[in-house]
């Protein structure tokens, strides 16, 4: 019979999959406390949550979610990486982490629903934040408007010296016949 302490965990962890955006499962072995404590403050820093679980506790939570994918998944000694807006955040926490320690060793990501083997979460990590994306894409939309405006002006620039010429031409010429 399981105890009411457990059943608060699995619902937990059952509404973290359920409203996650991308869910990363790290073998955690190797790190000290102390390294644990940074990771979990750099994942607090960042809006990421960062769960140690045990196994049976996590393969109750996934049934019935999109993460249920992750079933074959759950063995060994497992840190749950969740990231609720952008599934792009804990890929760069664990990787920036990861540089500096060596661990925790990503197995897979679940992102949108769709199972990521560790090296795609490698290249997500590469990719720039949400924001710097939205950017770029402001920006590049904005590069031939900003140029069709400067090309018209040119137009407009160059129409009105060309009247400016024509009526210096006639002033010219009525001073002279005058």
């Amino acid at each position: 019979m399981p105890t009411p302490e457990k059943e608060a965990v699995v619902q937990e962890l059952a509404a973290l999959f359920r409203e996650s955006q991308g869910v990363y499962l790290t073998d955690f072995t190797g790190l000290d406390v102390a390294a644990m404590g940074v990771l979990r403050q750099k994942c607090r820093k960042n809006g990421v949550k960062f769960r140690v679980v045990k196994n049976r506790l996590a393969k109750l939570a996934v049934v019935g979610t999109e993460a249920e994918n992750l079933l074959p998944f759950l063995t060994g000694p497992i840190g749950i990486a969740v990231a609720e807006d952008d599934p792009a955040v804990p890929a760069r926490v664990l990787k920036e982490f990861v540089d500096e320690y060596e661990r925790p060793e990503i197995k897979v990501g679940l992102i949108e629903g769709r199972v990521v083997e560790a090296e795609a979460i490698w290249r997500i990590a590469r990719l720039p934040s949400h924001e710097v994306l939205l950017a770029q894409f402001m920006g590049a939309l904005q590069s031939p408007l900003r140029d069709m405006m400067w090309g018209l002006k040119s137009v407009g620039q160059g129409f009105v010296r060309a009247l400016a010429a024509i009526q210096e031409q006639k002033q010219a010429q009525e001073s002279g016949q005058g």
